[in-house]
């Protein structure tokens, strides 16, 4: 699986000091899109740990998370990137992964 620069929501607690609660609710808010495995893992970029320590500051400051998602253009929903594995996507070409 191709992980590199990707952190589990446990590692982006311990980088921001939000609870992981804190995290689900502000992904759930649209202001972080963490990529996802195919088991369902969220997998955050040092982007998504930017932007939640830039919520953190903006929430400390007084906005609301409703000020937040209006100033950053949170409207709508966006599709999430999966993160595959190469083997699965080997094997859903019929190539074999084993000699």
């Amino acid at each position: 699986m191709i992980t590199e620069g990707l952190y589990t929501i446990g590692v982006v607690s311990q980088m921001t000091n939000l609870s992981e609660r804190q995290i689900r609710y502000y992904e759930k808010q649209g202001l972080v899109r963490p990529a996802r495995t195919p088991g369902g893992r969220r997998l955050f970029s040092k982007k998504d740990v930017s932007d939640l320590i830039r919520v953190k500051h903006l929430l400390a400051m007084g906005y609301s998370v409703a000020e937040i998602k209006a100033r950053w253009g949170v409207d709508r929903p966006k599709p999430q990137e999966t993160i595959e594995s190469p083997y699965k996507t080997r094997a859903t070409k019929g190539e074999d992964t084993y000699e």
